[in-house]
């Protein structure tokens, strides 16, 4: 999945347009990636408990992450 976002700038800030459309194009990704990885990995992220399958795996994942950088 990709998501272009064009928007004027001056090289320093980012407008408050610019920045609601930024985080609204994060949301969607957030929202489809969510979706492929309960297809992937064959869980169901929606429904999971607090500790639930998901939490662990995402745990996991930004831990790998974090230690690599």
């Amino acid at each position: 999945m990709a998501i272009l976002l064009l928007a004027e700038h001056d090289n320093a800030t980012l407008s408050d347009q610019t920045a609601k459309a930024l985080t609204a194009a994060f949301v969607t990704a957030l929202i489809t990636g969510l979706g492929i990885m309960r297809n992937v990995l064959q869980m169901d992220p929606l429904l999971d408990d607090e500790g639930g399958e998901l939490e662990s795996y995402l745990t996991t994942l930004l831990k790998t992450i974090m230690a690599s950088a």
